[in-house]
């Protein structure tokens, strides 16, 4: 087949399964917001009400100084202001849910668009194109929440935009720095990743690297100080914190199932069922470092039913378990650590959308369906291990190890440095890991080119 027709063919595919990925984002439900969107909505709410956010009451500094006990007020308002200009001033929840999950899923299937583009030259096969534009069009998991009223799709695209400008077009320096650093007025754990990225995007250029740091500083500092002018008018001292305090009100039951080994489902579901007066799940024999610790538990879980709330006292019960598992079992709570940075990849998870839509079919069918989806997961997976084993063969493309650096540096800080497995927090790495899955697939069918013949080579550098 020719080259150019199977590209044809190749954008035509990606393209059409892209609409299909959008239209079932677009799958709404009815009814109010609930859980971290209502608190989104609400503030966003306020912002085109008011033309500004609302400033922290007193009960608000208490709790985020950790003199009361509840929840913190302690996100950035980032992802409110998105909202509110998504809404165009209108909030009745299935206008808004739709509008928010068609920016949010037009702009995840951009960001995976302009991957395949960036491809282009990594392929020479036209199969193999065609390969990859089935692929990175039915991968359901960066579009698992765009859907929802949560920052994390948003924080996927730009993450994608501002990596491909990196490491593709680094005269737009100060954009993409700008672009990249916005992501932690969505999400406070990105803070530290845009002057990663940046000083790593940095060492890859042959000169002018001076220029290319103070200029992506310019523009971090710039969102920075954006940032903290609403953290000075919302807590109204002179220097507050960066961000406020993580308090919530069970923040002890979240670090005592952070310290076992077990999958998301089984630690979380538990915490959620505990502090909402549900049933509790049965937890697991590994759950537990002795009987002494499976006592303590089942008397905090009884003392809950029997009170009918989820109290200060009870969340104190599990801190100190936690506490005393890290004092007594420091080597179990290391490699849980470990199994976190694993399991926020190695897990049965897919898009709430793709799911609806099997529901429907006969289950011989449907088990085939998310079969094959579990078999692609390891598949992208292993080809992202194997491109990590052969980086070296694309350090002349500073996009994809861009591409490398952040979906390892984003493992490590919410599975091993904050100690968190909720698979959610990764969904802004999945497209980086794709398109580094694909350029290595890719080159397994042909002879490396020489230096000078490849795209995405940094000679000559800009500023």
């Amino acid at each position: 087949m020719p080259k150019a027709a199977a590209e044809r063919i190749a954008t035509s595919l990606l393209l059409l399964a892209l609409t299909v990925q959008i239209a079932l984002s677009l799958r709404v439900e009815p009814g109010p917001f609930g859980g971290d969107a209502a608190y989104y909505v609400a503030k966003a709410s306020y912002f085109v009400t008011h033309h500004r956010f609302p400033r922290a009451t007193a009960n608000d500094l208490a709790v985020e100084n950790g003199r009361a006990w509840g929840q913190s007020d302690w996100r950035p308002q980032g992802y409110a202001l998105f909202v509110a200009l998504c809404s165009g001033g209108d909030f009745e929840p299935v206008t808004l849910r739709r509008r928010v999950a068609a920016v949010q899923s037009l702009l995840v299937a951009l960001a995976t668009l302009l991957v395949f583009l960036a491809l282009r030259h990594e392929t020479t096969r036209p199969s193999m194109r065609i390969i990859t534009a089935i692929i990175l069009g039915i991968a359901p998991w960066p579009f698992e929440f765009a859907g929802l009223a949560g920052p994390d799709s948003a924080v996927a695209s730009f993450t994608v935009i501002a990596l491909l400008l990196l490491g593709r077009y680094p005269r737009s320096i100060f954009f993409a720095t700008l672009l990249f650093s916005i992501t932690f007025t969505f999400r406070p754990e990105m803070i530290v990743l845009p002057p990663l990225i940046v000083a790593c995007a940095a060492l890859l250029q042959e000169r002018r690297r001076v220029r290319f740091v103070l200029a992506g500083a310019a523009a971090f500092l710039l969102v920075l100080a954006a940032h903290y002018a609403y953290r000075i008018d919302f807590t109204g001292e002179r220097m507050p914190p960066v961000f406020g305090g993580l308090h919530i009100p069970d923040r002890g039951a979240f670090a005592w199932v952070n310290t076992w080994i077990g999958s998301e489902h089984e630690a979380y579901d538990f915490v959620y069922a505990l502090t909402n007066h549900q049933p509790t799940p049965p937890l697991p024999e590994r759950a537990f470092a002795g009987e002494a610790e499976r006592r303590a538990v089942a008397a905090a879980a009884a003392h809950v039913r029997a009170t009918g709330r989820y109290s200060p006292e009870d969340d104190a019960a599990f801190d100190n378990l936690a506490g005393m598992r890290r004092r007594e079992h420091p080597g179990i709570v290391l490699a849980a650590r470990a199994w976190h940075a694993a399991h926020l990849w190695l897990n049965v998870d897919t898009s709430t959308q793709t799911l609806d839509v099997l529901t429907p079919l006969p289950r011989i069918l449907r088990r085939a369906i998310l079969g094959a989806l579990l078999a692609l997961k390891l598949a992208a997976l292993i080809a992202f291990g194997l491109f990590l084993t052969r980086i070296r063969s694309f350090r002349d493309d500073a996009f994809l190890v861009l591409c490398a650096i952040y979906v390892v540096a984003r493992t490590l800080l919410i599975g091993v440095v904050l100690g968190w497995f909720t698979h959610r927090y990764v969904v802004n790495a999945w497209i980086p890991l794709l398109a580094c899955g694909a350029a290595v697939v890719s080159r397994l069918d042909r002879q490396r080119a020489p230096l000078s013949a490849r795209s995405g080579s940094l000679r000559p550098t800009a500023s």
